[in-house]
């Protein structure tokens, strides 16, 4: 084990025993493996949001943070999400957990965050597919792979035909649908009344006879769906809190 990977778990352990400072964070920022850094400024972060004056949003101590350590707030956001996924792992999967942080199994913020969101024979199988490396990592994780979009060429304007000029030319009047007001609410409204129905579907299974009953690829996918909304919806209300307060 060379000194950077004993470095990190040194800093890991550290990081789950008490918070670090930041001084420290930035001096042990070139000594240990990415991975690692992006644990602890999760931790830390955390740590910083529990610990905010009274009267101070999160929003205001991720700015601040953002300005300490130059970083976006949706980046501090992201690094404390990547802090948890290895969390989870180190209680189910402590092997993968020091892997990832030791940079043995090279896997971006995102890509730790759907490997977070599957089943558990998913995870496995994931990680197999990853240590064997015989695959690029955009086949493992084909949720991030986008379809490129098709530019269009641009082309200059054709010359007005002959005998016309810009005086000769019609201008067409702009129609009222094609400038709608924007409405701030509509996403926010739209999903207000939508969240609802999810709530019944999620009872209705509450209610089921026995859930031991549907499959285990049914119960798999299930699982990964909510552990999504789980993400995005504590994102969200975080992003609201900080509004509000």
């Amino acid at each position: 084990m060379n000194s950077r990977i004993r470095r990190s778990f040194e800093l890991v352990k550290q990081a789950r025993e008490a918070s670090l400072t930041a001084d420290e964070i930035f001096e042990s920022k070139p000594k240990i493996t990415n991975e690692c850094y992006w644990y602890i400024m999760g931790k830390y972060c955390e740590a910083e949001k529990h610990n905010r004056k009274i009267g101070q949003t999160i929003n205001e101590v991720l700015e601040q943070l953002g300005q300490k350590f130059r970083y976006s707030a949706p980046a501090l956001r992201r690094f404390v999400c990547y802090h948890k996924a290895i969390d989870c792992f180190q209680l189910i999967a402590p092997e993968v957990a020091s892997d990832i942080i030791s940079g043995k199994l090279k896997l971006s913020i995102e890509n730790v965050r759907l490997l977070y969101r599957k089943s558990d024979s998913e995870f496995w199988r994931t990680v197999e597919r990853i240590s064997a490396g015989n695959e690029p990592i955009t086949h493992i994780f084909p949720e991030r792979a986008t379809k490129p979009r098709n530019k269009q060429t641009l082309r200059p304007p054709k010359a007005p035909p002959n005998g016309s000029n810009k005086r000769n030319a019609k201008v067409l009047p702009k129609s009222v649908k094609d400038t709608p007001q924007y409405n701030p609410n509509a996403q926010v409204e739209a999903l207000t009344y939508t969240v609802p129905s999810w709530v019944k579907a999620i009872e209705r299974i509450f209610d089921s006879e026995n859930l031991s009953k549907i499959s285990e690829t049914a119960r798999g996918k299930l699982k990964n769906e909510l552990l999504n909304l789980k993400i995005s919806t504590e994102i969200l209300i975080d992003s609201m809190m900080e509004v509000t307060k």
